[in-house]
């Protein structure tokens, strides 16, 4: 995965031109983040529009049940990830879920504490 990672950029600025998202924060995709830890982040992963919109509804359920509850949404697609800004407020985090390697899941788990994990 290592030495993909040149080419999977590439393929990302690639895929930028046609849809601007995929050419933003790319470095969440190899498990690089500039938000801070957090110990108490509800980890709903969202991967494209569909799931979004799925999570929408459980999201719902979640901060009735749980208010002040934080989020960390995380999608695989740019659509997905517009969709996923909708659900945000104050103090949640949205990022690009991480390419499938062991180093760079290490580097995502070891940053994004999250103790719960929900999939939509």
């Amino acid at each position: 995965m290592r030495l993909a990672q040149p080419l999977l950029r590439r393929k990302l600025h690639k895929r930028a031109q046609a849809e601007l998202l995929y050419g933003q924060f790319i470095e969440e995709r190899f498990g690089h983040y500039t938000q801070s830890a957090r110990q108490d982040w509800i980890w709903i992963h969202a991967v494209s529009l569909g799931e979004a919109r799925t999570a929408a509804i459980l999201l719902e359920g979640l901060r009735q049940a749980m208010p002040g509850m934080k989020l960390l949404l995380t999608n695989g697609t740019a659509t997905g990830r517009e969709e996923g800004r909708k659900l945000l407020q104050d103090g949640d985090v949205q990022v690009w879920q991480p390419w499938d390697s062991p180093d760079v899941l290490d580097r995502f788990f070891s940053r994004i504490q999250a103790q719960n994990g929900f999939v939509a």
